[in-house]
């Protein structure tokens, strides 16, 4: 998973929920502006990277006409209606709001997968810090979680985290920046601003699955250096 770092809502969606604090509301009635606010709020919050896979994520429709990310309620809303509208609560994920909406069988995979299962003491919430050191990558692809960190192992399965595509993606994605890395350190790059490159924060873009790229690139770069 790669997590969150939970700041400030955005203002129309703040706005929007102090206008009608005393009605009871429910998440359909929510305008578009200040969804859409929200939204982008919330990417930015996870550096404009899927909450549970780690993909850039992408705003325009699919071949179907359906969204390719949605704002996920992590405590599903019907089970915790008090929390449909709580910032903690939401993030984006990527693809359409339920796998009936176009996407393909058994490629479903973060929110979509986990549509409303959800349990308190087998869930991961999705911060950064939460996230870090329980979830690791194998050179192959492959999310690897402790053997005794069940809610870890819960949530790779809930989201569907090693569904084949995405671990080929992984694997694809390490093979390509380990030899533009090599080729770059010949060229004589700093390992810095190799790291800076690797992900993506020069042109102000974070790297699909930056954290796997964190884990398993830039750290032993930095070691390196360190030696």
């Amino acid at each position: 998973m790669y997590g969150s770092t939970k700041k400030t809502p955005a203002p129309e969606f703040s706005e929007w929920l102090l206008e009608n604090k005393h009605l009871s509301v429910a998440w359909c009635s929510l305008p578009g502006t200040a969804k859409r606010a929200e939204l982008h709020a919330l990417a930015e919050e996870q550096d404009g990277l899927c909450v549970y896979c780690g993909r850039r994520l992408e705003y325009n429709s699919d071949e179907h006409g359906q969204p390719r990310n949605h704002i996920e309620h992590f405590r599903p809303r019907t089970d915790y209606p008090d929390q449909a509208f709580s910032h903690s609560n939401l993030f984006v994920s990527c693809g359409p709001a339920s796998e009936g909406d176009g996407s393909s069988i058994g490629m479903a995979t973060c929110g979509v997968h986990k549509a409303d299962d959800f349990d308190e003491d087998l869930f991961v919430y999705p911060s950064r810090e939460d996230c870090q050191g329980r979830f690791s990558f194998s050179v192959s692809g492959d999310i690897l979680t402790g053997t005794e960190d069940y809610a870890a192992r819960k949530m790779v399965d809930i989201l569907n985290l090693n569904a084949k595509h995405l671990v080929k993606a992984r694997e694809s994605q390490f093979l390509l920046l380990t030899l533009e890395i090599q080729r770059q350190l010949n060229n004589g790059y700093s390992s810095e601003t190799l790291i800076r490159m690797l992900l993506g924060r020069q042109d102000g873009q974070t790297a699909d699955f930056a954290h796997m790229l964190e884990q398993l690139i830039a750290g032993p770069l930095r070691a390196v250096d360190e030696v």
